[in-house]
């Protein structure tokens, strides 16, 4: 007997694995897209990436496919500085949408020496 016959979940397993997965890659290329973008921007380095679903974030409310991550930078001085960032809209997230709201924590004002 054929398999997928005696189990059709297995069916609708694969092929929404099938669907799911090109989304899955696709939005990890625009996050790192919007990042590099705002990074070169801003004229930092990004040194490291950790997801902020899990932690206390300075964002009080995140809608939709909004991203949060806490970032550790280098400035182009050389001076490493952390901030938090949100990215997309509201309402498709970071798969149309280039927006990033940042929270600084460390950062000096521009206008310090």
């Amino acid at each position: 007997m054929n398999v997928i016959q005696e189990h059709p979940q297995i069916a609708v397993f694969i092929v929404l694995l099938a669907l799911v997965t090109p989304l899955l890659i696709y939005r990890e290329k625009r996050i790192n897209s919007v990042l590099s973008s705002w990074a070169s921007r801003e004229g930092v380095e990004i040194l490291k990436r950790t997801s902020g679903f899990f932690r206390k974030s300075p964002f009080f409310f995140t809608l939709g496919r909004q991203e949060v991550f806490y970032l550790q930078v280098r400035d182009r001085q050389g001076k490493e500085l952390t901030c938090w960032v949100k990215l997309g809209d509201a309402f498709f997230g970071v798969f149309f949408d280039k927006w990033v709201d940042v929270r600084w924590e460390n950062k000096p004002f521009d206008n310090e020496p």
